[in-house]
């Protein structure tokens, strides 16, 4: 009974963080296994401790083989360095875990209570310097700084590699596919036609706009060009200073034509639409006027004269017209339908919205139209009834004045009707009584009349006996 109690007691105690004592396991009256402390007081046979698996230990007699063994201890209660000394016993690897813990954390406190240094020294100027050459070659970038500053150098530089392109790929302005850079110099050298002291500057224009076209279309090719890929371009692209003195160059020189000296990049942009604009009103006025006495050639591809045509090249002019027309028509057709799709889908939320909203404006105009028809009906009843009002007032008082002189006359008639009444019924009442007073006479006549025959009796009665 003892060991069973102490066995329930190892397995119902509390951890020893709690800071409170153990709970003895025998008194002096009662046997038991003697854990009063950390070890036994005398040799007695262990109980097994449901709490410690150790790794080895002694067995209890019970156990067998594949058992666990039972520690001459309590794991727990070394945790608090109790027990100084080392002891035969292993350790778990959560004690283990716990002792190395214990010594880093004692490791740091002891580290902690060191006094801290001071720094009251000082240096000689050379030594100083040398010092701070020394951190100066030593310190290291920080990489993220070192990241940034390469990706803002990559994207200035990506920045400056767009802006060498030509104006031509930036805005994908139409250009030829393949270029012969001798047969495009030679027909713009054909179509120059300058003095003298140009002649020499516009055949350089002419030979950079070569070099620039066919170096386009060898570092950005288009669809169908017939050059490999990879093609190097021999063009040499000028520098960044040199491009931007001759923009300042010709900023100047297109201010100074249309008289806008100083004028800023947007200033000259929006003079410069202006005119362009102009011209192309001016041109497309022109062309109007001069197309319409020109046919399409088919065979040349050009607008002639119809007199410099025959009747069959005029007749398939006339036909190539129609059916440029009529393709224009058809595409012009198409690309409306898809505009008005386009133009549906987006605008058909706001086409309900406007419909809906459009009703409720017509139901409340036709609301406003009905009030306004309502009133003026009512304010003609007003006028109609204000108009009338005096004759119905004056013909209600003449109905009342002959009410009030017939009620007169009535009230008259019935008093007249209740006085005789009255008479009458005095008069029947007076007779009433008369007839009662004669009635009652001739009764008192009648009793006497019988008194006179009884008498008369009597007397007979007596003159006969």
């Amino acid at each position: 009974m003892a060991e069973a109690r102490n066995l329930r007691t190892m397995s119902s105690v509390q951890t020893p963080l709690y800071g409170e004592e153990n709970t003895p396991l025998r008194s002096e009256d009662d046997a038991g296994t003697g854990y009063e402390g950390a070890t036994p007081r005398r040799g007695i046979a262990a109980t097994p401790n449901p709490l410690a698996t150790p790794s080895h230990g002694g067995m209890t007699p019970r156990s067998g083989p594949g058992m666990g063994a039972t520690p001459m201890r309590t794991p727990a209660r070394d945790n608090l360095s109790i027990n100084d000394a080392a002891t035969p016993y292993g350790e778990t690897p959560i004690d283990e875990r716990r002792r190395l813990h214990a010594a880093r954390r004692s490791l740091k406190a002891g580290f902690a209570s060191l006094p801290k240094p001071e720094n009251n020294f000082e240096l000689a100027e050379e030594e100083e310097e040398e010092v701070e050459e020394e951190e100066v070659v030593l310190t290291e970038e920080d990489a993220a700084e070192r990241d940034a500053k390469m990706k803002a150098a990559r994207e200035e530089e990506e920045r400056r590699e767009l802006e060498r392109r030509s104006s031509v790929v930036k805005k994908s302005l139409p250009r030829p596919v393949n270029v012969d850079f001798n047969a495009l110099f030679d027909q713009l050298r054909a179509a120059t036609d300058a003095e003298d002291e140009l002649a020499s500057a516009l055949m350089l224009v002419n030979f950079e706009v070569a070099s620039l076209m066919k170096h386009d279309s060898i570092a950005h090719p288009l669809p169908g060009t017939a050059l490999p890929g990879g093609t190097p371009s021999d063009y040499d692209m000028p520098e960044d200073e040199f491009v931007a003195l001759a923009k300042s160059a010709v900023h100047d020189e297109l201010a100074k034509g249309l008289s806008l000296p100083g004028a800023s990049d947007e200033q000259l942009r929006l003079a410069i639409n202006a005119q362009v604009q102009d011209d192309s009103a001016a041109f497309t006025t022109t062309w109007a006027e001069e197309k319409a006495s020109l046919v399409f050639s088919p065979s040349s591809q050009t607008w002639v004269e119809p007199s410099s045509l025959s009747a069959k090249d005029l007749d398939a002019a006339y036909r190539a017209m129609i059916d440029s027309s009529r393709e224009r028509l058809v595409a012009e057709s198409t690309k409306a339908s898809k505009a008005a799709k386009k133009l549906n889908k987006q605008l058909g939320g706001y086409q309900a919205i406007n419909t809906k909203a459009k009703q409720s404006i017509i139901d409340v105009m036709e609301e406003i139209q009905n009030t306004n028809r309502e009133l003026e009906s009512y304010m003609m009843l007003k006028t109609m009834e204000e108009s009338a009002a005096p004759g119905r007032l004056e013909k209600k008082r003449e109905e009342v004045a002959i009410l009030e002189r017939r009620e007169r006359d009535l009230q008259a008639r019935y008093a007249e009707l209740n006085d005789e009444r009255r008479r009458r019924l005095e008069a029947i009442e007076q007779l009433e009584e008369d007839k009662m007073v004669i009635t009652a006479q001739a009764a008192l006549d009648a009793e006497e009349g019988d008194d006179d025959e009884e008498v008369a009796g009597e007397d007979v009665e007596m003159a006969t006996a």
